[in-house]
């Protein structure tokens, strides 16, 4: 059974999709990315009948978007932790359980590991897809990458875009990442995925979605809008280096080899010092920032695989 949910979480009305299969299966929290980009409405035809019938899936739609719209909701990177903590003590007494297992994608990966870091006895394990680990250190290392990518193309108006923008990509200003950034991802199909999008593709899979109303799709455009205007300030400032290393359950990291939305020499680097019961780095061969969307199968063989360990 898939359906909408809606609960009261900190004096705000927060959204859900719950695909529900057993109740004794086990129970994972999806974090999404973004901010502000609730995932399950694009991505709902690649999640297999192997993935879904194996757990209860809760699709959480983090404040300030998506089912979670409210433009008068405050926006703070540490409120929206404090969410996540609370609807998985929900969903561990909806479901009895003594723990669940947190799924995070991107944006998302930032309040999961802090959740975990938080409150280990909540989750079984964590799986973070497309890690954040440190922003600015990031986008430094993918301006790096971007100029050896031009070289190599021989695309020199590539290499003066970027030349020309030096000063912005130190303040991660929105032109260059949308711009300058964001067009040269797109141009060699190493941002969001690796094969193009459809012109309209996100759009479209939002206002076809059967279990948004009208007003949830205008409202998931607004929340888009208004998270990322709030929170991208924050979340530049985000650095896992400093003070996140050690953790008391199992960590698995999944990354796509073409994904310069977020560097993988950094995820690597990360991973090299965090310390836990059990941690590993699973590469995906075909991807780029979704590989939950382009390679599905892969993706729900190997959460089976690690959340039924």
């Amino acid at each position: 059974m898939i359906k909408k949910e809606t609960i009261i979480i900190n004096n705000i009305a927060q959204g859900y999709i719950m695909c529900e299969q057993n109740k004794k299966a086990p129970v994972i929290l999806y974090l999404h990315g973004g901010p502000g980009s609730p995932e399950y409405p694009i991505f709902q035809s690649q999640l297999n009948a192997s993935y879904l019938c194996e757990f209860n899936i809760c699709y959480y739609d983090h404040r300030g978007c998506g089912l979670s719209f409210n433009k008068k909701s405050k926006l703070s990177l540490d409120l929206l932790i404090e969410d996540v903590l609370d609807i998985t003590k929900h969903l561990i007494k909806k479901y009895n359980k003594k723990n669940i297992i947190l799924v995070a994608h991107s944006f998302g990966t930032y309040l999961g590991i802090k959740a975990v870091q938080a409150q280990p006895e909540y989750y079984s394990s964590y799986i973070g897809i497309s890690q954040i680990t440190n922003v600015k250190e990031s986008e430094r290392r993918i301006y790096d990458d971007l100029l050896k990518v031009c070289k190599e193309k021989k695309d020199y108006k590539g290499k003066r875009l970027l030349k020309k923008n030096t000063n912005s990509v130190k303040k991660l200003s929105n032109h260059y990442m949308k711009n300058v950034k964001g067009r040269l991802l797109k141009r060699y199909q190493i941002g969001l995925t690796r094969k193009p999008l459809p012109t309209y593709f996100i759009i479209g899979k939002i206002f076809s979605f059967p279990l948004y109303s009208l007003k949830n799709k205008l409202e998931y455009c607004k929340g888009l809008i208004y998270s990322s205007r709030s929170l991208f300030p924050m979340t530049k400032e985000i650095n896992l280096f400093q003070n996140s290393y050690n953790f008391k359950i199992p960590i698995y990291f999944i990354h796509g080899i073409y994904d310069y939305q977020i560097s993988r020499s950094l995820v690597n680097e990360y991973f090299e010092k965090l310390k836990s019961p059990k941690k590993e780095l699973i590469i995906f061969e075909e991807s780029a920032h979704f590989p939950n969307f382009e390679e599905p199968d892969k993706f729900n063989k190997i959460i089976t695989s690690l959340c039924n360990t």
